[in-house]
Order: structure tokens, then C-alpha cells, then sequence
């Protein structure tokens, strides 16, 4: 769902990040607790333009654009710190 504020904003939705919840799973996986946070949002953002990952076929889908998306973020922020 999405709509338009009165000042002609356009809002998809809202992404929430329980910040215990990630830091929990981020150890589980061995993950530093940012990427987490990073593949989190990508999966949010990809629910908010309309990826869904109801069955096997989906998630899949939506779990090859997340690493893709994933990818790219740390190539942009390895050249954007040097």
C-alpha cells in the first residue's frame, strides 16, 4: 500500500528493525551486526516495491535480488572509503 502526504510526498510503507531481534540473528549467522541490519532493509525495501516471499518460488526470487543488492552496497561503500 502506498499513498501521497498532503505536501504531494509519495510513501511506499515503513521498514521496522527490532535493533535486539538483529543483533540476535547476526550472531546466530555470524554476521556483523551492520550487514544484518543491511540485508534486513534490502529485504524491507524489496516488500515495499512489491517482492514477496510466500512460497518456495518467491523467496528464492526475492533472496537472489537481496544478495545482488547486498553486493553492490559493499562494493559502493568499500570505493566510498577510500
Amino acid at each position: 500500500m502506498h499513498y501521497r502526504s498532503p505536501d504531494g510526498k509519495f510513501f511506499l510503507g515503513d521498514i521496522v528493525i527490532a535493533k535486539e531481534v538483529a543483533k540476535k540473528e547476526s550472531e546466530n549467522a555470524g554476521l556483523d551486526f551492520n550487514e544484518r541490519v543491511a540485508q534486513l532493509i534490502i529485504h524491507g525495501i524489496l516488500h515495499l516495491i512489491g517482492y514477496k516471499d510466500y512460497n518456495s518460488k518467491d523467496m528464492r526470487e526475492m533472496q537472489v535480488k537481496e544478495n545482488m543488492l547486498l553486493k553492490e552496497l559493499k562494493l559502493f561503500l568499500a570505493r566510498a572509503s577510500e
